[in-house]
């Protein structure tokens, strides 16, 4: 762990590199998160699949640190926003 290792990225699956690379060392922050929410999945899920994912963080412990940082950066209700579908949460602040 700490140490560089030279990764051949064409050589990997895509679930390889979903698992191995996306989210802890690779990761695409979108300009404008308004247009950036799945309409199809909860504002909650989509912020929580990261920790579970990655980090294999139980879902309870993944829903209140995604509450938290909705609260961190300013959304009204986080609460209730987690509940939302990412259509229905335009409005956020």
């Amino acid at each position: 762990k700490g140490e560089k290792e030279t990764v051949d990225m064409t050589r990997l699956t895509q679930k390889e590199i979903r698992y191995r690379f996306c989210g802890k060392h690779i990761a695409m922050v979108f300009q404008d998160p308004m247009t950036s929410l799945d309409p199809t999945m909860t504002i909650g899920k989509q912020v929580m699949e990261s920790m579970i994912w990655h980090y294999n963080t139980p879902k309870k412990e993944a829903y209140d640190r995604a509450v938290e940082l909705l609260k961190e950066v300013g959304i009204t209700d986080a609460e209730k926003r987690m509940k939302q579908k990412g259509e229905q949460g335009k409005k956020l602040i």
